[in-house]
């Protein structure tokens, strides 16, 4: 239940309406309070408060209406400027970040205070009374909390210029990337004290080519799993289940999700909840996929790279925080690929990622994007060495060795200059000495 609430809450928070409605309703509210202080306490009694609007009805209703144009007039101009924002980092940074720009606080924000203040001002505007056979009304507080939102509203639209110049910046694009992949780890990799085993010796003892295989029931990607439904579903039926497929990866309809052992305990319906407690989407996300946030620093490094851009100081900004992430990752625990019940018996092995694939991961298209790239390349080199420096165990020295023999070789046949070559010799000589490789 609780993954299922966390996918519920990440759709809603990269969607671009949830905050700004959410604005609206407590504009309404806030306008529903005001006018209620209004009826009930500050009627008949502004010169007591100099704070207070002090006009008449007409002048109350002018500057309401004036207001509410000029508002959503803005709201207009701030909803282009966002599209023409997307536009652009949709053409240079990839499609995939426009995720990170609609679930902007800032953005956000901004939309919400506009729209907020526009509809406030509306439900204010509808309560004035002054005419031939009404009892003149003029709620004084509420007009009064209509210029404060409309100054609040002025300071927003400044912010929000800010805001937009500076979140399309190479730089700040990369680094909220960045800093949502250590988000990211953090969620994934909760442990850096113990040492989770990966391997799933304990599972010798089953024979699942007799498993029964449980068939996808929707095409997409699978973006979360409940594991804890999956144990429980595993202990009531006595049961061993064994996922065949992890978060990020893209399920066709039929294919096998998951076996399940014995086979002769697999019904339909007991197929249908293994498959209800593997969540399939449209689109692939952060929550669980630990790929997913590498992929788009890759892609960021991988366009900048591109003849119709060609920014290899992005690039190398992406190669940085990936470098970091990988050394972050190289010190915490991974989950651990077997699960257990309460009386300790194998109920659930996953499909897990391991440090070689999110190395593979975040390296490999970049290398091979920066086969003529000297900069990027030489940069690629000088990451793992620090990344080897700091690598606690010999198998993860013994991976980042592989990439960096793979990133030499490509520079002895990609770099026509002998400086060049000889540049990234000496970074992958570094690279040996931080793995204690070379004495």
């Amino acid at each position: 239940m609780r993954i299922r609430l966390r996918r519920f809450w990440d759709n809603l928070n990269s969607g671009f309406w949830f905050f700004p409605a959410a604005l609206l309703a407590a504009s309404a509210l806030l306008a529903a309070l005001t006018l209620w202080l209004d009826e009930n306490y500050f009627e008949g009694r502004q010169p007591s408060f100099d704070f207070l609007w002090a006009g008449h009805a007409d002048g109350a209703r002018e500057l309401l209406a004036t207001v509410a144009a000029s508002i959503i007039t803005v709201a207009g101009v701030v909803f282009s400027i966002l599209i023409v924002a997307l536009a652009l980092a949709s053409q240079q940074f990839g499609p995939r970040l426009l995720r990170n720009f609609t679930r902007d606080r800032g953005n956000q924000l901004s939309l919400g205070v506009f729209v907020g203040t526009f509809l406030y001002c509306l439900l204010v505007l509808r309560t004035v009374r002054h005419g031939p056979g009404e009892t003149a009304f003029v709620p004084n507080l509420s007009v009064t909390t209509a210029i404060v939102l409309t100054t609040t509203s002025l300071g927003v639209l400044i912010y929000f210029i800010h805001h937009v110049a500076t979140a399309i910046q190479a730089e700040n694009v990369v680094a909220v990337v960045g800093r949502e992949l250590d988000a990211a780890i953090r969620l994934y990799f909760p442990d850096s004290a113990r040492t989770h085993r990966n391997e799933t010796g304990d599972a010798d003892g089953f024979d699942f080519s007799t498993a029964a295989p449980v068939p996808a029931r929707r095409t997409g990607y699978l973006q979360a799993i409940d594991t804890q439904a999956l144990i429980r579903l595993a202990e009531q039926h006595d049961l061993l289940v064994r996922t065949t497929r992890r978060p990020g990866h893209f399920i066709t309809e039929g294919t096998p999700l998951a076996c399940v052992y014995p086979a002769a305990k697999c019904t339909p319906g007991l197929a249908q909840a293994v498959c209800d407690t593997l969540m399939v989407g449209n689109q692939r996300t952060a929550t669980h996929d630990i790929e997913y946030s590498i992929y788009q620093l890759v892609e960021v490094a991988v366009r900048s790279m591109s003849a119709g851009i060609n920014d290899p100081f992005t690039a190398i900004a992406c190669v940085d925080w990936l470098g970091a992430a990988i050394t972050q990752i190289a010190h915490r625990s991974f989950p651990p690929a077997c699960r257990y019940d309460g009386q300790g018996r194998l109920r659930l092995i996953l499909n897990m990622v391991d440090f070689e694939g999110i190395v593979n991961a975040a390296l490999d298209q970049i290398r091979e994007a920066a086969r003529d790239d000297v900069a990027v390349s030489l940069r690629i080199l000088e990451v793992l060495a620090t990344i080897a420096g700091q690598a606690p165990t010999s198998e993860q020295r013994r991976i980042l060795l592989k990439h960096a023999r793979m990133v030499r070789a490509q520079c002895e046949t990609a770099f026509p200059e002998e400086h060049d070559r000889a540049a990234a010799r000496e970074r992958y000589e570094a690279v040996m000495r931080a793995a204690g490789e070379v004495n």
